[in-house]
């Protein structure tokens, strides 16, 4: 996995973009898959279809199993193949979004201050890292508000927090395991 991470900054806020990017034989076999599943499709409504179908029988297979399989493996691939999750911290909050592509996500905006991270090592014999953003409600109870999906480099982490660090001019203390619920 060749992920690739990139920190932006301006003067009020910091931006976090990640990219998902599989090596070539991990792109072939995600895209090889994708196309039998595809075919597989295709062969069975091929030989399903006939002149005694009911209408919720053809709505099934032509409305409800193509959604089915799109929101399921289709999402699956895309995000393997192009997905990109960008993150922006400012001093109002944090907005993020992922795009598998073909589609991208509104944007979400939490607005909590003060922000907690937690770097979590999911490869350490790569340095490969996620985050976990969180904060705390009005009545002081923990909460996670982002948690990202792409395994990055763990200095590129560390490089934003230290950027929104400067940002706000405040530390951004690292959150408890069992203080943040996931």
């Amino acid at each position: 996995m060749n992920n690739t991470a990139e920190v932006q900054s301006d003067d009020n806020s910091v931006h976090f973009i990640s990219t998902v990017n599989p090596k070539r034989y991990a792109k072939i076999m995600i895209a090889t898959i994708g196309i039998i599943i595809l075919l597989l499709y295709i062969s069975v409504v091929a030989y399903s279809v006939n002149d005694k179908m009911s209408g919720a029988q053809i709505i099934g297979m032509f409305v409800f199993a193509p959604i089915a399989l799109s929101l399921t493996f289709g999402k699956y691939v895309f995000w393997n193949l192009y997905g990109v999750e960008e993150v922006i911290l400012s001093a109002e909050g944090l907005n993020y979004r992922r795009s598998y592509g073909i589609f991208t996500t509104k944007w979400h905006i939490k607005s909590y201050q003060p922000l907690y991270y937690q770097i979590i090592h999911r490869r350490t014999d790569l340095d490969l890292s996620t985050i976990r953003i969180g904060s705390k409600t009005v009545m002081n109870v923990p909460i996670t508000i982002f948690t990202s999906t792409v395994l990055v480099p763990t200095a590129s982490l560390q490089e934003m927090v230290h950027r929104y660090e400067q940002l706000v001019n405040i530390k951004m203390g690292p959150i408890d395991d069992n203080s943040v619920q996931a």
